[in-house]
């Protein structure tokens, strides 16, 4: 009942509409019109199956080319990809557009009426010449692409005022995409987990803007668990993610699957103690209340924003020890995600 409950849960209150969908697909369609399908791919999230609703941005790769330079000059692309779109971008769905060029991408912003609904970041990135076990290219990119859109529009401001700068990094987007692929092939409850604890998080931060907890992060933790265990159920990959969660934050551990001498999580490595005590803290909630679900009531009981905020804001340091699933490590088998 438990597994089926939240299932269900992960259908109808996380899983993008078909209107929403709908939408994605529209405006991918009308920048792949534009810029040209083979130069053009859809990364991050959605095309993962991990996306929860309502999805409010899309990250788009673009082709550059080949190079060899460890930090390509984006502007040659970016006016490129700018002149194409302000010619002749048209916005789905009669939502008015607006078109900002930055150093090191292009953003589409989608309005209704006055009210912002959709934001779109296309992303130069430059083939390497390496190649993932898919046949995929491994690309350089702005460093940014790794950040969420909001910490992308901080990051640019700092640049902007000189006491920051953009640095290129490898990236290997389309090999998350084929393994989540593989795995969700495998098991339709990797994407219903991790929407569930996608979901928890969300709610764990609108609680408490101290918790700082990452989606990719989560994400490759759940995908390390069902390519382990291909057989794993909704409910018990769950309760495995939060028990074991203290352990995932407690360091970086993490390689990144296109250059193995930087971590996915590296962030971890900076958090305070506070924003660690926060995590565990909302951790702690939601396994107390995950523990005595029984499947009979409806699945967003563990959800319940009130919830949420009473145990993310409260004080002091968790008394809950770190649990290890029947005595499994959980340091990963590097290279993690192969």
């Amino acid at each position: 009942m438990r597994n089926e409950a939240l299932r269900k849960y992960s259908h109808e209150h996380l899983t993008p509409t078909e209107e929403q969908k709908a939408l994605i697909s529209a405006i991918y369609a009308a920048v792949c019109r534009i810029l040209g399908e083979h130069r053009c791919r859809q990364i991050g999230s959605y095309p993962r199956f991990t996306a929860i609703r309502p999805p409010h941005d899309l990250d788009i790769l673009f082709r550059a080319g080949f190079s060899r330079d460890l930090s390509p000059d984006p502007s040659v692309a970016i006016g490129e990809i700018a002149k194409l779109l302000q010619e002749k971008f048209v916005a789905p769905d009669g939502l008015r557009s607006e078109i900002r060029i930055q150093s090191h991408s292009v953003s589409i912003t989608l309005f209704r009426g006055t009210e912002e609904k959709f934001g779109v970041d296309i992303v130069p990135a430059w083939e390497t010449g390496a190649k993932n076990e898919f046949d995929d290219d491994i690309f350089r990119v702005p460093e940014l692409i790794i950040r969420g859109h909001a910490s992308r529009q901080r990051k640019y401001e700092r640049v902007t005022k000189g006491v920051d700068s953009i640095s290129f990094i490898l990236t290997d987007p389309i090999g998350y995409i084929h393994m989540a692929e593989k795995v969700n092939g495998e098991n339709d409850d990797f994407r219903r987990s991790t929407k569930c604890g996608k979901g928890w998080k969300h709610a764990s931060c609108e609680a408490n803007e101290e918790f700082k907890l990452k989606s990719f992060h989560l994400e490759q933790i759940f995908t390390d668990y069902f390519r382990t265990n291909p057989d794993l159920e909704i409910y018990d990959a769950l309760v495995k993610f939060f028990e074991e969660l203290p352990n995932w934050v407690s360091h970086s551990q993490i390689p990144d699957r296109a250059d193995p001498n930087r971590n996915i999580d590296a962030y971890v490595d900076d958090l305070t103690t506070e924003q660690r005590a926060v995590i565990i803290r909302a951790r702690d909630a939601f396994l107390q209340r995950l523990r005595a679900f029984e499947g009979s009531q409806d699945a967003s009981v563990l959800f319940e924003p009130r919830a949420a905020a009473a145990h993310a804001t409260s004080s002091g340091v968790t008394r809950a020890p770190a649990v290890i699933s029947q005595g499994r490590s959980v340091e990963p088998r590097p290279p993690f995600g192969e």
